[in-house]
């Protein structure tokens, strides 16, 4: 019987005495087996495939194996070629003498998870997950992670999001830290190892006392181990390699130190087909190595690639005083960082051991890798090096590209690079850092020159690690000076020289969180840059980072600086001093502050009194007021002047303080409240502007009228007028009460399954929908009224399932009690009602009909009921608003439910009961409301999901301004809400520019992800409409934004279909 039957019957007798499912797989034959683990926090799994590898980690620190069992890092990447079946760290210490083995190795010793107080967390935490992120993720198309079957490009970019916004800073976990204020934001710091194109987290420990003797024999040491992985997307030796990063932490139960301990990382290496590979090390460069033993592989062919360990930065321990380690970004002198210690091929001849033995046996699985660690056979021997018969710790040291050396032979290997020994006392940590390269697998490309390319690659490994990732700094911006003031609007920035840099990347943004970034400047040689332009009076945003040959440092430090004033613009000179003034039209008011002593006399001097006039004026001891009209609009260049005079008693006046205001006019329209509801924007608007009112709806109700101060103005559904003065309207609409347009069920803002209710009829994968007793029986297509739904309004009503609510009896008004325990009841879900228009959120008073009796709100049994029967189907789930004795609304306060409970009355709490309130309503705002189960898999929704009820609406969508009035020209830029909005599935944008202008307006979804561009070009002063077309993308909150370059604004809008 060969070795690989003989492996997999071993591995599937231990799963069945471990209760373990495993498969065997590797490559394309049955070789070796692991374990398949069931998924707890989500993801558990996920990929490195940033550069030309491809290969699987997982959360319990499980890695370059695929899910299913096979081999996982594939090399190049998209070749379906495979180099490395699994891998792992392990790691051996003593605790009173006694050895423990502990990691990952083709089983794991570890659990996913961090440990708080000596009690590992629970691994179905929501943060008990792998992370990954990615710095370019919205940018990109993303192909690596497509063409490795991840999903869609949307599906990709939003768990992407997902683990930026949510990325572990607090546990660990790396990141960019921009604001230099030692918290991670991620509206502005980027998570990840700082400079790298992709970064892996997660966090897990060996408290699993089963698990560890399952993986080796032992029982737990009490680590915490904390794993960073990441790489670069680059042409350089970068590209063919990924970085590991792992902190181990001591949290024995019974906090005793670890003496004696190693760390290694282990590989079964597999290069195409696994019985021809030949196993090396080189002790200068701390690396061990795989490669083909013959000239050509079944998989490769004559192309086969090498594969190596390389340690990067090993264990922390004393040194001499010249000595200087690393350690976690930082350097510190009189320690140093451990070389490689020991170099082993698990396979070892002298050992006769060519099996994977038995890892739960305490002999082979702790003490035999524990003597591995120490550079010995497997039994304890010493090992012997057959051509210089001398002891060593490191097998197979010779050279394969010269051929001299010990040398090893055609088999399945497996090796470890080992670091050690070294003492970690109780609530010590340790770090070590491991390459793992690759190399070849390129026509022309052998197997020995790829091994040469191996050793290359490892030098520039480690030259990229302590050149760049350690050493290489930010320069430091020098001028113009950070918050500095009155500067020109063509200035020069500096920054200083760092040496070794190639070149230098400049941001410039108007915000200090660089969302509107302005300037982005790669490859610069200078460190200096001109900018010409900038807008007066105006503050910018800047950093640097400088590159060199093995990546990018920070961006520096943020600086801003501000731009003088204009000084060109026509002055309101008051004498003896002056301040600026824009006279676009309207009321000006000026505030004046005398020191000295006397009266002052206001005049007016223009040389065209017929725009400007004072319309009020007031004088006194030590300050005066006067309020100006300047009429007409700013269709030209004016001067003129409003002078201070003194009645002489003290001399002239001393003027040290001005204040200028520009009166601005508003328009507001409300809707008849007798009406249907109206959504609509107000407006402010200057002196002299025309206006136009435009009333539209996308549900077809007729217009009736535009109402002033109780009187008609039109019945039109325009209305135009020239601003004056501040002006109100109410807008008038003939039509029904709103209706039920969707009910969705939500996680937040995003749609998870549009369609759970009767309106439209659905079949939501969670197999239930949301229908009501209202109507008569049988019908097939049920009423829509949802019983009292009329009594809502324009209102949505959400049922979220993340609260629970006291459950109150819809007959009696009491609180219902478990008639088995007495406890009270409470229903898994908590009530909200929308107001429309202003979107305050009131929680209500839940309740349901106990038809059982048994005061606890259940289901019917599922499919007892067919969907078009419209009968209930569960205990009708009711809700109250709330009000106070002067019949104010208030909302069910969780906080209070100790006084309910004492209270136990629904008028006594909330001041309503059937038919009477201190308030508006005076009947259940919700009212026999039921979930149909109708599938045999139905479920109610998820705790952190709601359901929400999405009202029609009729829309006012805009107040608009006449298009070409005189042809004037916008004076400010804006940008209004679409109409109609909601929309399905098109939409029209309207904005404003005051000067021609290249301008951007794109959209976005509620995960920040560009989905449209409608503009990207040089547009032209004046109002621009835009149609968007939302046909391809599903329901939900979006964004648009409209960009120049001296506007941004964005706005909101929702698509229902």
């Amino acid at each position: 019987m060969n070795k690989r039957i003989l492996h997999i019957i071993f591995i599937a007798l231990l799963s069945i005495i471990f209760s373990s499912m495993s498969i065997s797989a590797e490559g394309g034959g049955d070789k070796k087996t692991s374990s398949i683990k069931g998924i707890n926090g989500e993801p558990s799994y996920t990929r490195f495939n940033i550069n030309r590898i491809s290969t699987w980690f997982k959360n319990d620190g499980e890695s370059d194996i695929t899910i299913q069992g096979n081999s996982g890092l594939v090399y190049p990447k998209g070749s379906n070629k495979t180099a490395v079946f699994i891998s792992g760290l392990m790691w051996g210490a003593k605790i009173d003498t006694v050895i423990h083995v502990g990691g990952s190795k083709y089983k794991q010793s570890t659990f996913p998870g961090r440990v708080i107080n000596g009690v590992r967390v629970s691994p179905n935490d929501p943060d008990v997950r792998i992370f990954r992120v990615r710095r370019d993720y919205l940018d990109s198309y993303l192909s690596s992670e497509i063409d490795d079957g991840e999903g869609t490009i949307d599906q990709i970019r939003t768990q992407y999001a997902k683990d930026w916004n949510e990325w572990p800073a607090a546990q660990g976990a790396p990141y960019e830290d921009l604001d230099a204020n030692g918290e991670y934001n991620p509206q502005i710091d980027i998570p990840g190892v700082p400079g790298a194109d992709q970064t892996i987290w997660f966090v897990c420990n060996d408290f699993d006392t089963l698990k560890v003797k399952e993986m080796s024999g032992s029982i737990p040491l009490g680590i915490e181990e904390q794993a960073t992985i990441w790489g670069y997307n680059s042409e350089s030796p970068l590209g063919n390699m990924l970085f590991r990063k792992y902190i181990l932490i001591n949290k024995n139960l019974e906090q005793k130190p670890f003496t004696d301990m190693y760390v290694s990382m282990w590989s079964d290496a597999d290069i195409g087909e696994a019985f021809n590979d030949q196993i090396g090390c080189d002790t200068t460069l701390n690396l061990g190595f795989i490669y083909n033993g013959n000239a050509d592989d079944n998989i490769y062919e004559d192309t086969p690639p090498a594969v190596g360990i390389k340690l990067i930065q090993g264990p922390l321990v004393s040194g001499n005083l010249s000595d200087i380690a690393k350690f976690k970004g930082k350097y510190f002198a009189g320690l140093k960082n451990m070389e490689m210690t020991a170099f082993y091929n698990e396979n070892d001849f002298q050992s006769n051991v060519t099996l994977d033995p038995d890892p739960s046996n305490y002999t082979y699985g702790t003490i035999g890798m524990y003597n591995y660690f120490q550079g010995k056979f497997r039994y304890g021997v010493p090992i012997i090096n057959p051509i210089t018969n001398k002891e060593t710790k490191f097998m197979y040291s010779g050279d394969p590209i010269s051929a001299t050396g010990w040398l090893s032979y055609n088999n399945d290997q497996r090796m470890g690079v080992t670091s050690g020994p070294f003492n970690m006392a109780y609530g010590d940590t340790q770090e070590v850092v491991f390459a793992e390269i690759l190399a070849g697998a390129t026509e022309g490309i052998d197997r020995l020159q790829a091994l040469a390319l191996l050793k290359e690659y490892s030098v520039f490994a480690q030259n990229h690690y302590n050149n760049s990732f350690y050493n290489f700094l930010p320069p430091i911006p020098l001028s113009p000076k950070d918050n500095e003031i009155d500067v020109e609007t063509d200035p020069i920035l500096n920054w200083t020289v760092i040496e070794g840099a190639i070149n230098y990347s400049l941001q410039i943004a108007a915000d200090k969180e660089f969302k509107n970034i302005l300037i982005d400047e790669s490859g610069l040689l200078k460190t200096n840059y001109e900018l010409m332009g900038l807008i007066n009076s105006t503050t910018y945003y800047w950093r640097v980072k400088a590159k060199d040959n093995f990546g990018s440092s920070y961006f520096s430090k943020v600086f801003s600086f501000t731009t003088q004033a204009d000084s060109t613009k026509p002055t309101l000179a008051v004498s003896p001093i002056s301040t600026e003034i824009d006279f676009e039209g309207g009321e000006l008011s000026f505030e004046v502050t005398n020191t000295s002593i006397g009266t002052m006399n206001w005049n007016a001097v223009s040389n065209d009194t017929s725009w400007i006039k004072i319309i009020s004026g007031s004088s006194g001891t030590n300050s005066g007021t006067i309020k100006v009209m300047v009429l007409g609009n700013k269709k030209e260049e004016r001067t003129g002047s409003i002078t201070i005079s003194s009645d002489g008693s003290a001399g002239s006046p001393r003027v040290v303080e001005i204040k200028q205001e520009i009166a601005k006019y508003e328009v507001s329209v409300s809707t008849n409240p007798d009406s249907v509801g109206l959504i609509f924007g107000d407006g402010v608007y200057k002196y002299g502007e025309n206006v136009k009112l435009i009333a539209r709806n996308n549900y077809g109700y007729t217009f009736s009228h535009w109402t002033e101060k109780d009187s008609v103005i039109s019945t039109d559904s325009t209305y135009q007028f020239v601003i004056t003065e501040n002006r109100s309207f109410v807008a008038n609409y003939n039509g029904p009460h709103s209706f039920i347009l969707q009910i969705s069920e939500m996680e937040g803002d995003i749609m998870i399954d549009t369609r759970v209710g009767l309106t439209p009829a659905s079949l939501g994968p969670n197999g239930y929908i949301i229908s009501n007793q209202a109507g008569e029986v049988n019908l097939p297509n049920p009423v829509l009224d949802y019983d009292r739904f009329d009594y809502w309004g324009n209102d949505d009503v959400i049922i979220d399932f993340s609260e629970k609510s006291l459950a109150y009896s819809y007959l009696d008004e009491f609180i219902y009690k478990n008639t088995t325990t007495g406890e009270v009841s409470y229903l898994p879900f908590s009530i909200y009602r929308i107001k429309y228009p202003t979107k305050e959120k009131i929680r209500l008073f839940a309740g349901f009909r106990d038809n059982d009796g048994d005061g606890i709100w259940s289901i019917e049994p599922t499919g007892k009921y067919d969907v078009n029967w419209h009968k209930p189907t569960t205990e009708l789930i009711f809700a109250w608003q709330g009000y106070d004795a002067e019949g104010n609304e208030i909302s069910y306060d969780s906080a209070k439910e100790s006084q309910y409970i004492a209270e136990n009355n629904l008028f006594t709490s909330a001041n309503i009961t059937w038919g009477s309130s201190t308030g508006e309503f005076k009947y259940p705002y919700l009212t026999n409301t039921m979930f149909v189960m109708y599938t045999a898999t139905a479920k109610l929704p998820e705790a952190n999901r709601q359901i929400r009820f999405f009202t029609a609406k009729p829309i006012i969508n805009d107040i608009e301004e006449e298009e070409n009035y005189n042809e004037k020209i916008p004076q400010d830029y804006s940008l209004s809400q679409n109409y109609p909005n909601p929309f399905n599935p098109t939409t029209n944008i309207r904005f404003s520019l005051t000067k021609m202008s290249f301008t951007t307006l794109k959209i976005f979804d509620i995960l920040g992800r560009e989905v449209a561009t409608l503009v990207n070009k040089e547009l032209s002063a004046g109002r621009h409409t835009y149609e968007f077309n939302g046909s391809r993308l599903s329901s939900g909150i979006y964004f648009y934004r409209l960009q120049t370059g001296e506007f941004t604004q964005t706005r909101k809008m929702l698509l229902i279909k």
